[in-house]
């Protein structure tokens, strides 16, 4: 992801895959936990997804469209 693509958000003008929130919830996620680890215990009986999820399925993401990119050179 580093390497050989972007998040094109500085081309686009803006942040238009929702990076920018992605990171901010993961950073806020993983400040509490940090503080409060048994808070994941009650976190894990909510119904969403989470910020974990949604950033690992952004890379897989990410990492299919290189892979496509990779197979036309």
């Amino acid at each position: 992801m580093s390497f050989s693509g972007g998040f094109e958000t500085l081309s686009a003008g803006k942040d238009t895959e929702g990076w920018m929130e992605v990171s901010r919830m993961g950073v806020l996620f993983v400040g509490v936990l940090g503080q409060v680890p048994w808070m994941r215990d009650v976190l894990a009986l909510a119904p969403s997804p989470g910020p974990i999820l949604t950033c690992q399925q952004f890379a897989g993401k990410k990492v299919e469209e290189t892979r496509a990119n990779n197979a036309h050179r």
